[in-house]
């Protein structure tokens, strides 16, 4: 046990004046004995309210009974520490480490109470785990809503925000395309925006601004201030979603007030914003280009079914005409005609298939690389009469993802040997080793020149950007009236160690 007396009473007010602990000295009776000034600043009460008033108030309610056990036990067992959180009258909740020790003072015996404010500390620490952990979600997020919803959490969680928008807009005319939110109740009833308000000034500006009276119509706009009221907001941040020089949209926090925000909160919400920015921009780039890629695919799924699956239905309903028309008149001419549809169904047969394939990817998971290449290579070149060449080997060791673009780059090489090169020969090798998987498709076709411009051919392009997506290349070599040889090229990850992939630092 500490004798204050012992220690010196001047010597002990000297020491619990500079420091940032705020102290407070009670009796068995809990009346206070000592406050020190950062017990008062942390509390946000002075010591004559303290005096009157019972001495757990602030206290947070749910932890009162802890702290009164604690400064039990300090008695018995010796000093004590634990975390608690304090509430001042304002309502703002501080949280504080605590520490309570059996001491004397005035000759009686009583406890000391030290509150260590580590409010800032642990805000600091979970802004910190909040943008790793965020920063390494944006990977894996999916839909744009997903990454809007996402971020609105995020700014809850993480700062004094009570509530957040988050607003993704078009220029012209000003209007919203999609809206995340977190602690909002029916979000959908409330997105509407006037010309002047001040989302669509930041929208334009490309610059963060902090809104301090949000009951002020000309201030705050029609959506903020339908808000304010019902929310309990005073004050708000709103900060662009921007990217690459353009602007997709505005973020909202909003604050009661007892916990407006302060500069370091603006730069942590435009850090978490900016992050997500990014990753918003590439989701959009992403959903337009599978628009694009789903576009183009039906566009070539028509032009295949028109230039063979029609045309032989087509020529099995001429056969069958004919056939009806000298089933009874000349047999052995109807025998023809129902063996000429019978061949035709069978080539339609085929052909239906090898369009399948194009339509069922799945089968990859399924089959695998090899199977899928094999049966739908042989279909083709069953179907066109070409000599084919197959060196396969094994299944190669790479994901369904990556399978599935080496498959799409396969069938458009060879659908090019076969539409356009009028190939008589065709060769396709598939090579896995060490770090890599090698594909290789030789024709002996026309050829072409690999420089020209081909309007409204996409098809080379999209070989590429497959083979670019995955980190490898592609090359192509052709010369005329020779033919073309297509390699391409993916890297393959190193095996998982414990788990987890080895890369370097």
């Amino acid at each position: 046990m500490i004798d204050i007396e012992e220690l010196g009473v001047d010597f002990f007010r000297q020491l619990a004046g500079q420091t940032p602990a705020g102290i407070c000295i009670v009796d068995r009776q809990d009346n206070y004995l000592f406050v020190n000034q950062a017990f008062e600043d942390i509390t946000g009460l002075q010591a004559e309210e303290l005096t009157s008033l019972p001495f757990f108030c602030f206290f947070h309610p749910i932890q009162k009974e802890q702290a009164r056990s604690e400064m039990a036990r300090a008695e018995s067992q010796g000093p004590r520490q634990w975390k608690t959180r304090i509430v001042k009258p304002s309502g703002e909740q501080r949280d504080v480490n605590a520490i309570t020790i059996d001491v004397r003072a005035a000759g009686e015996k009583a406890t000391t109470l030290l509150l260590f404010d580590v409010t800032d500390t642990l805000r600091l620490a979970l802004k910190v785990s909040t943008l790793n952990a965020f920063a390494l979600s944006l990977s894996t997020s999916g839909s744009i809503q997903d990454l809007l919803d996402q971020l609105s959490n995020r700014l809850v969680e993480s700062t004094e925000a009570t509530s957040s928008i988050v607003l993704l807009l078009e220029p012209s005319p000003s209007r919203i395309i999609s809206a995340g939110s977190c602690g909002i109740p029916d979000p959908q009833k409330i997105w509407a925006l006037t010309a002047d308000d001040p989302v669509l000034t930041v929208f334009e500006s490309g610059e963060a601004k902090v809104l301090n009276h949000l009951h002020n119509a000309c201030e705050s706009g029609q959506l903020l201030k339908s808000l304010a009221p019902s929310l309990r907001w005073k004050s708000a941040i709103l900060v662009p979603l921007r990217t690459s020089g353009r602007t997709l949209g505005v973020t909202i926090c909003a604050y009661r007030a007892d916990r407006e925000p302060d500069a370091a909160e603006v730069t942590f919400v435009n850090t978490l914003v900016g992050l997500a920015a990014v990753a918003v921009d590439h989701a959009r780039l992403v959903a337009l280009a599978q628009e694009q890629a789903v576009s183009q695919e039906r566009t070539r799924l028509g032009r295949e079914l028109h230039d063979s699956v029609s045309q032989t239905l087509y020529g099995i309903g001429l056969g069958a005409q004919s056939a009806l028309e000298a089933l009874n008149s000349d047999p052995a001419e109807a025998a023809e005609s129902i063996g000429y549809i019978l061949k035709l169904a069978s080539g339609g047969l085929t052909e239906m298939r090898a369009l399948l394939y194009k339509l069922r990817p799945e089968s990859l998971a399924v089959e695998g690389l090899v199977e899928a290449l094999r049966k739908h290579v042989s279909s083709l070149a069953e179907r066109h009469k070409i000599a084919l060449q197959l060196h396969l080997g094994e299944e190669p060791n790479i994901d369904l993802t990556s399978k599935h673009a080496v498959y799409r780059v396969a069938m458009e090489a060879v659908h090019n040997a076969i539409k356009h090169a009028q190939a008589g020969c065709l060769s396709i090798s598939l090579r896995q080793q060490a770090r890599s998987l090698s594909l290789t498709i030789k024709d002996d076709g026309h050829g072409f020149d690999p420089e020209k411009n081909y309007s409204g051919h996409h098809g080379l392009d999209s070989m590429q950007e497959r083979i670019l997506s995955l980190g490898g290349n592609l090359t192509l070599q052709s010369q005329l009236d020779v033919g073309t040889t297509v390699r391409a090229t993916i890297p393959i990850p190193e095996p998982a160690k414990n788990g987890q992939n080895m890369r370097k630092p």
